[in-house]
C-alpha cells in the first residue's frame, strides 16, 4: 500500500459558476491507486481557507470516506480495499475562498 499526496498549488475561482471553478493539482488531476492505498490533499494555496472531499458516486472509491488532518487545512482518505481494478471515478472537492464556496472534480483511477 502506498501514500499519495496531492498537492492543491492553485485555485481559479468562477464567480459566476462556482462549480465550474478549477483547481491547479500536483501531479495532476487524475491519481492511479492501488486498493487500500492512502491519498493525503495538501492545501498551499493561502487564499483557500477549507477543503472539503466528497465521493458522491455509486462506486465508493473511499473507505471509510476522506477526512480532515487535525490542526491543518488538509485531509485524508484511503482507496476502498475492495474496490474493483480498473474502476475510475470523479470526486469532488469543495472549497472556500473569500467566503464562496467552490467545486472541482478530479479523478482516481485503479490500477488494474
Amino acid at each position: 500500500m502506498a501514500n499519495h499526496n496531492i498537492t492543491i498549488t492553485g485555485s481559479q475561482p468562477n464567480h459566476r459558476h462556482p462549480h465550474k471553478s478549477k483547481l491547479t493539482l500536483e501531479p495532476g488531476g487524475t491519481t492511479y491507486v492501488n486498493p487500500g492505498d492512502t491519498i493525503t490533499w495538501i492545501v498551499e494555496v493561502d487564499a483557500i481557507i477549507a477543503i472539503m472531499i466528497s465521493d458522491d458516486s455509486g462506486i465508493d472509491v473511499f473507505n471509510p470516506d476522506p477526512a480532515p488532518v487535525a490542526g491543518t487545512k488538509n485531509w485524508s482518505g484511503t482507496i476502498n480495499p475492495s474496490i474493483k481494478k480498473g474502476s475510475s471515478e470523479e470526486y469532488s472537492i469543495y472549497w472556500t475562498q473569500g467566503g464562496v464556496v467552490y467545486s472541482f472534480d478530479p479523478k482516481i483511477s485503479v490500477n488494474n
